[in-house]
């Protein structure tokens, strides 16, 4: 419902974004991520028509609103009531550093910091995320100093291999090092693209590597050529541990395919 939105052949209708909320309602997935609802008004009005048909219906579903680590995009989202989650994503790579925000490393904490207590104030009960973006091109370094300073005020950190590069020892490398940097309760989150074609085996290696949350979407539909694959994920794990997916309905992933 956000990454899927970002391929390009794909324009749900806001009564297909619906049916799928309640099939991965009934699939027994935990948490659904939303556009920016300060895109555009019709972003905005599509997140609070979902949240309430996620009412209407009692569904137990979490809602994410994924957004830029910017002031005027937390604000849009507290705008709307019974928001689950937030997620706040901004580039730490060098290279995406010079080609967006142009910020150092001292400025993006000093903001993130700032953004997480404002949110934390406004409304306590809301869970957040943190996201890096382009994580395995970062230093390392850049990165344990981020999530050493924000670490008290997030529910979980999210790194994402955003073009898809991410070997077997890059994903423990990095996991390691998270653990190593944060606290244990700490939840992390993986993103990983497809561009290798190693989507599916990356999440499989982070989540025997301590990772807690992947995303995926349904058929692996996303920006370029997708990212993880809801059924492919959930294949790769029945054949060695069957039973972690037992409060998941497997008989739901062809409906949702």
């Amino acid at each position: 419902l956000r990454e899927g939105q970002q391929n390009s052949v794909c324009n749900f209708t806001l009564e297909q974004k619906a049916q799928f909320l309640l099939l991965l309602e009934q699939f027994g997935i935990e948490y659904a991520e939303l556009i920016n609802p300060n895109a555009s008004q019709t972003a905005f009005d599509e997140f609070k028509y979902l949240i309430n048909f996620k009412k209407q219906n009692s569904l137990r579903i979490k809602l994410i609103a994924h957004i830029r680590n910017h002031k005027d995009d937390i604000d849009r989202v507290l705008q709307l009531q019974d928001v689950d989650c937030i997620s706040l994503v901004i580039s730490t790579s060098s290279i995406l550093i010079n080609a967006s925000h142009k910020k150092t490393i001292e400025q993006i904490i000093d903001e993130a910091v700032c953004n997480l207590k404002y949110i934390k104030n406004v409304n306590n009960n809301i869970k957040i995320r943190f996201s890096t973006e382009d994580s395995f091109r970062t230093d390392p370094n850049v990165l344990s100093k981020l999530f050493l300073a924000i670490e008290d005020y997030v529910d979980r950190i999210c790194i994402a291999d955003t073009v898809g590069i991410a070997t077997h020892s890059d994903i423990e490398d990095l996991i390691t090092l998270i653990k190593n940097f944060t606290s244990s309760s700490l939840d992390i989150e993986c993103h990983f693209h497809n561009d290798s074609s190693s989507a599916v085996y990356n999440a499989f290696i982070a989540l025997l590597n301590g990772c807690t949350h992947i995303n995926t979407t349904i058929l692996g539909i996303g920006e370029r050529n997708g990212i993880t694959d809801l059924s492919g994920l959930i294949s790769r794990i029945y054949t060695t541990y069957p039973e972690t997916l037992d409060k998941y309905n497997l008989h739901f992933l062809k409906t949702l395919d």
